[in-house]
């Protein structure tokens, strides 16, 4: 009884600090990608492996997100499309290193490619795309490059409702990827819970909890 209580509790703690529920306790979260489009199974692992986004508290009423191509395999971030949320406008983005040129696309001049395949059907409210100085493939997200877009919240909304909007899926980000070993292209959309370190919590409980099961009983 003891053991199963304490599991619960710390499950519940872990959620509830990565979903941003505990004031103070989460200012940042980082997300993998789930592939939608499938059209090369090895495509589709480099691009899952290899991609992060990371999204961080800035001042309290801004948000950056952050994403860095973290392999060794070929592969390039050429696009990045938003689809609803709590965000309001672009402040800022940062390429890193400098060759990396993303630009802000107006609004409903193109989706992600693939985006109807998502459940429900992706519909980008917000898109940035590499390239518009140099060609996408020499100015995208390479391995061990980044681009960081900078928004404003919308008033009243805070960090929290962001990492909700997230987890429930009411925001969603999705990248096309080019410039694969083996060719041809990819999309993917954000997975809805966040990876470590926000879950990082769960695997102590989890931990915890086994240690308080492993003990003697009296």
């Amino acid at each position: 009884m003891l053991f199963g209580g304490l599991l619960e509790i710390l499950r519940a703690l872990a959620l509830f600090v990565a979903l941003g529920l505990v004031p103070g306790a989460a200012s940042a979260a980082s997300f993998s990608f789930d592939c939608i489009t499938n059209k090369h199974a090895s495509n589709c692992a480099t691009a899952e492996t290899q991609l992060r986004m990371d999204v961080n508290s800035i001042a309290g009423d801004q948000v950056e997100f952050i994403f860095t191509n973290t392999g060794l395999e070929v592969s390039t971030i050429a696009a990045i499309y938003f689809d609803d949320g709590v965000l309001a406008e672009l402040a800022t983005i940062v390429d890193n290193p400098p060759a990396v040129d993303f630009d802000q696309i107006f609004p409903g001049k193109s989706n992600l490619p693939g985006g109807k395949l998502a459940s429900p059907p992706f519909v980008a409210t917000k898109e940035f795309s590499a390239g518009s100085v140099s060609p996408a493939h020499a100015s995208g997200v390479d391995p061990g490059e980044s681009v960081g877009l900078i928004f404003d919240l919308m008033p009243g909304k805070t960090f929290a409702d962001l990492l909700n909007d997230l987890a429930l899926g009411n925001l969603r980000v999705g990248v096309h990827v080019i410039k694969f070993r083996h060719g041809g292209n990819e999309s993917l959309i954000n997975a809805s819970a966040p990876e470590p370190p926000a879950l990082l919590l769960l695997g102590i409980a989890l931990g915890a909890a086994a240690f308080v099961r492993r003990r003697p009983q009296p």
